[in-house]
């Protein structure tokens, strides 16, 4: 069975990952996308155009937050799926033509994947949070450790 990311699940707040808010990211992102779509697929605006406006609405609503998610596989995969989705679209190519992710980026100018980015932006996070002082609660929380085992 297709395991959609849009589909509601039963994730407990427990699990340790951040689901919950990637897939809330992703909804958000994807009716942006929708909206956007028009404008998009039109034939009337330059490619560095669409390249801003990809830049300015779509990532960011996409990357919101992101410095601080622990990705999965399946989330990595959802959120490319998305980035793609609006690639495609600026470029006005249909997911029937079945061309390779990579090819697109090149036609756009795109050079790191968006989960680069992710990454790149989670490390710069941690790095912001070594350098702050001992008292803030991003970097208590950040070295705190489990004092005893579960029983």
């Amino acid at each position: 069975m297709f395991n959609s990311p849009f589909q509601h699940s039963t994730i407990p707040l427990t699990s340790g990952t951040d689901d919950k808010e990637i897939r809330s990211r992703l909804i958000q992102t994807r009716k942006c996308i929708a909206c956007l779509n028009r404008i998009l697929w039109s034939e009337d605006i330059r490619k560095e155009r669409k390249l801003n406006i990809y830049n300015a609405l779509i990532k960011s609503s996409l990357l919101y937050g992101s410095e601080t998610w622990r990705f999965t596989e399946n989330n990595k995969t959802w959120v490319e799926a998305t980035e793609i989705d609006a690639l495609k679209r600026s470029s006005r190519i249909s997911r029937k033509e079945r061309i390779r992710n990579v090819t697109i980026r090149q036609q756009i100018g795109l050079e790191e994947t968006i989960i680069k980015e992710t990454e790149q932006n989670q490390l710069t996070w941690y790095g912001h949070v070594q350098r702050m002082a001992e008292g803030r609660l991003p970097r208590i929380a950040l070295k705190w450790m489990l004092k005893q085992k579960r029983a």
